[in-house]
């Protein structure tokens, strides 16, 4: 087994172990040296006597390794508590997209980057990071390039080979001691459907949830939909009448609320079939252009002044209720990956359900967010906090001591530059200033002091970052570097200032 693999608490009782029981020689050497002098010289002394001695040191001995366990496990016990006590700054996240990419050095194989994955996560454990949110996607790109209309055809590789958080976390928990899980976002409409979801996280709660309550964590689940339509379609996701193509845009957004309703009444242990799901009206105030309004009504054979329709059903089903049946969602943190208002509003009526948000969202759009969120926020998660919608930015700190401030600052933004260059050429194949100068708005670079003043202007005291360091490489040591000069020279800059 690679010892970077084993469980921190497996590796801290063969720990113990040792410790305890080197005491065992040591009382051996005592005995031999001591006892066995006195008894030469008192011949009085019966052999059997001398057999219950060695016996009562030998009681003693496991008696002392015994207590050598139970004292380190106290201690330990002790530390473990000091070092999870969060510091009187700023906690962050981490976001993993988990690309794949050909970056000229030839394409790296699934296994390597799984493993990269598991080992960057370890490291963010121990730099503190109080999250990490993974990314998650469907299906090869490479095929859907192949095809009549083809998706990011200069794309050379896949833009995030994850599938399923709940295998990468049940792996996860039991190599960290504090970081908790999560998905970025896990899309509730493929692989089964929003019944199937809510069924898997279920059964993860009930297999894992006794862990993740001794060790004080949760299982962050961001759900909605995924950025590409193909992966939806092959589980039956796509337009099913001429009326709907034509209504298409404005319907999917209908379609996640009908998922997330079903999603999270399921979740939460009720017995429901489709007939109990909210009805899904499409307004005519929905669609943008007045005649595909028109075209749609006509293709249905309505009136075409009508103000509404009702959508059937995407998932009809018989009434159910979900095994596992006793589980306890106290260890579960749900975020909505929408901007619809509407649909986090609606969320809020079943379940505490957070919200995700970009770092180049408007200031308004964002302040408007969390003052809905205030006041439609489920009572059973508490008072609305601003650290309840996440938010993504990329980091590119430097802190070479070998180089001055201006250097540092100089060479964060060349590093923040090229990658951005280097995104947008292995996404459209060729490069727009424009959109990098656009993607360096989702970044901050430089010294550290620059980059926690960046940050400090881009974002609210109380806003939870998911800082993003894994950005267009392949390369593990890179992505841990940065983690490491963030954690190690930005964050102290924060607690110095709280």
């Amino acid at each position: 087994m690679n010892p970077e693999s084993k469980s921190p608490n497996l590796q801290f009782i063969q720990t113990e172990l040792k410790w305890a029981f080197s005491f065992c020689p040591l009382s051996l050497i005592w005995f031999l040296t001591h006892r066995i002098p006195i008894q030469t010289a008192n011949n009085q002394k019966m052999h059997s006597e001398w057999f219950t001695d060695l016996f009562q040191l030998i009681d003693s001995t496991f008696l002392i390794a015994i207590l050598g366990i139970l004292f380190s496990l106290l201690f330990s016990k002790i530390l473990s508590r000091k070092r999870v006590k969060k510091s009187s700054g700023r906690d962050f996240d981490i976001f993993f997209s988990f690309s794949k990419m050909d970056l000229g050095e030839g394409m790296p194989e699934d296994k390597l980057l799984y493993d990269n994955l598991f080992h960057q996560i370890r490291k963010a454990d121990q730099l503190g990071f109080r999250r990490a949110w993974i990314g998650e996607a469907h299906f090869s790109i490479k095929t859907e390039q192949k095809k009549p209309e083809p998706l990011l055809p200069h794309f050379n590789g896949e833009l995030c080979i994850n599938t399923d958080i709940l295998q990468i976390a049940s792996k996860a928990y039991y190599q960290t001691d504090q970081i908790e899980i999560g998905s970025a976002i896990r899309n509730i409409l493929v692989n089964g459907g929003p019944i199937a979801h809510a069924e898997a996280i279920r059964t993860f709660l009930t297999i894992h949830g006794e862990t993740l309550k001794n060790s004080n964590r949760k299982l962050q689940i961001g759900f909605g939909v995924g950025r590409f339509a193909y992966a939806n379609e092959v589980y039956g996701i796509k337009p099913r009448n001429e009326a709907e193509s034509i209504l298409w845009p404005a319907l999917r957004g209908l379609i996640l609320k009908q998922a997330t309703e079903i999603f999270l009444r399921l979740l939460k242990g009720e017995t429901l079939g489709s007939a109990d799901i909210s009805a899904s009206i499409l307004k005519k105030e929905a669609i943008r252009n007045p005649e595909h309004w028109l075209q749609a009504m006509s293709k249905l054979g309505m009136n075409p002044d009508s103000s509404q329709i009702i959508i059937p059903p995407f998932w009809e089903f018989q009434t159910i209720k979900l095994i596992p049946e006793d589980c306890d969602l106290s260890s579960l943190e749900l975020t909505l990956g929408s901007h619809d208002e509407e649909l986090q509003v609606f969320a809020n009526q079943f379940l505490p359900v957070k919200v995700f948000n970009l770092s180049v969202t408007p200031g308004d759009v964002v302040d408007k967010t969390h003052e809905r969120m205030a006041a439609h926020y489920h009572p059973d998660g508490g008072e609305w906090k601003r650290e309840y919608m996440p938010r993504t930015i990329m980091i590119f700190a430097n802190a070479d001591k070998g180089l001055t401030t201006e250097e540092q600052d100089r060479q964060g933004y060349e590093e923040a530059k090229a990658a951005m260059t280097a995104y947008w050429k292995a996404m459209e194949g060729t490069v727009d200033q424009a959109k990098v100068s656009g993607g360096m708005e989702n970044a901050v670079y430089g010294s550290p002091e620059k980059v926690k003043r960046m940050l400090e202007e881009k974002f609210h005291p109380q806003d939870r970052l998911m800082t993003w360091f894994d950005f267009n490489t392949n390369d593990a040591n890179v992505v841990m570097n940065r983690m490491n000069t963030f954690m190690q020279h930005v964050k102290p800059l924060f607690d110095e200032k709280a």
